[in-house]
């Protein structure tokens, strides 16, 4: 499963995904949380 993990300044979010493309999904959310703070996203398999 893949795993997304994001952090800021405020809070940290950990959750799953199982279908691809997880890529898509994680820059979407940055996109998002961007407009407010730094984020950092760690994309892992395992």
């Amino acid at each position: 499963m893949e795993a997304i993990a994001v952090r800021t300044s405020r809070f940290d979010v950990v959750f799953g995904i199982a279908d691809p493309p997880v890529e898509s999904i994680a820059h979407r959310l940055a996109d998002k949380l961007l407009k407010f703070e730094s984020v950092i996203i760690l994309l892992s398999s395992g």
